[in-house]
C-alpha cells in the first residue's frame, strides 16, 4: 500500500501541475478530472493502511480521526483555493503539486507497513 500511495501522490502532483499549465478549457477539464480521480483513489489505500496499523479495538477511533481529517480538508481546500484565486490560480496549482511531491516523499520514507499474517 505504501508504494501505491507514493505513486498516486506523484501522479496527483503531475495532474495539478498540468492544471497550472493548461491553456485551454478541454485540457483544464481533463487535468481536473485526472487530479480529482487520483485524489479520490488514495482513500481505499489510506483506509487499508489504517486498518493494518491499528488494533481491532481501536479501529473505530482511528477511522473517526481519519474522517475528521478528511472533513477538515473539505473545508480548508476551498478556503485555500479562494486565497490563491485572489493572487494566482496557477501558483496555487503549483503549490499543491509541490505539497503532493513532499507528501510522496513522506510516505516513501516515514510510512512502514506492518507484516500481514497469512
Amino acid at each position: 500500500m505504501r508504494n501505491i500511495l507514493g505513486v498516486t501522490c506523484v501522479l496527483t502532483a503531475l495532474a495539478h501541475l498540468l492544471l497550472a499549465l493548461s491553456n485551454s478549457v478541454w485540457l483544464y477539464v481533463l487535468a481536473f478530472t485526472a487530479a480529482s480521480f487520483l485524489n479520490a483513489s488514495m482513500m481505499p489505500a489510506t483506509n487499508t493502511m489504517i486498518a493494518l496499523n491499528v488494533s481491532r479495538e481501536r479501529r473505530g477511533t482511528a477511522f473517526g480521526i481519519g474522517s475528521a481529517a478528511q472533513a477538515i480538508a473539505f473545508m480548508v481546500g476551498p478556503m485555500g483555493a479562494a486565497m490563491f484565486a485572489r493572487f494566482s490560480l496557477k501558483t496555487g496549482f503549483v503549490t499543491i503539486s509541490l505539497l503532493m511531491l513532499a507528501l510522496a516523499a513522506l510516505v516513501a520514507f516515514a510510512v512502514r507497513e506492518p507484516a500481514v499474517d497469512k
